[in-house]
């Protein structure tokens, strides 16, 4: 899930470090990390002149305001439970407290029809209509999205243009005036 915060350090806490000893020697055992969910990256400090007061003024640079609970699964270890911990306490947080964090969706808009009368054309006029105006990979689109006829979408993907690398840049010669 993906969150934004009105912070770009915000912090969530959902479970402590747990240490546990054995009973009867009190040797540490095992432990339980913290499990924490955090908005902010930070990329390290900056100094810069203090031209008011003199002096240099050290500040942090922080990259922020989402948090990917599935990214941080992958980047921490957490288990899908733990995951899913993490997730829940963020969206307790977003419904007492709306202004400070909230789950957001990024999907991408279905695909619209390539031209009005698309719906009403057989798999011979698609094809024809479009080669004709360039409009391979619209109705490609849309077909998956939509219709999911196999064999126009077969022929839709055998016209549609190769991506190929870019062409290499020649060498320009410089030019003095």
């Amino acid at each position: 899930m993906l969150f934004k915060s009105a912070y770009s350090d915000f912090q969530v806490l959902v479970r402590s470090e747990a240490v546990n000893y054995h009973p009867a020697t009190g040797v540490e055992i095992s432990r339980v990390p913290a499990l924490t969910a955090n908005f902010g990256q930070h990329r390290g400090e900056y100094e810069t002149e203090n031209y008011l007061e003199g002096g240099t003024y050290t500040g942090a640079v922080i990259l922020g305001y989402f948090f990917d609970s599935e990214a941080a699964q992958e980047e921490n270890g957490w288990t899908d439970e733990e995951r899913e911990s993490v997730e829940q306490a963020i969206l307790r947080i977003a419904q007492r407290e709306p202004y400070l964090v909230a789950p957001i969706s990024m999907e991408r808009p279905p695909a619209e029809k390539p031209w009005p009368s698309y719906d009403e054309q057989t798999a011979k006029e698609i094809i024809a209509v479009a080669s004709g105006a360039g409009l391979i990979n619209e109705a490609l689109r849309y077909e998956r999205e939509n219709k999911g006829r196999s064999t126009l979408i077969d022929e839709l993907e055998s016209l549609a243009p190769a991506v190929r690398p870019p062409e290499p840049i020649e060498e320009v010669a410089e030019i003095s005036l």
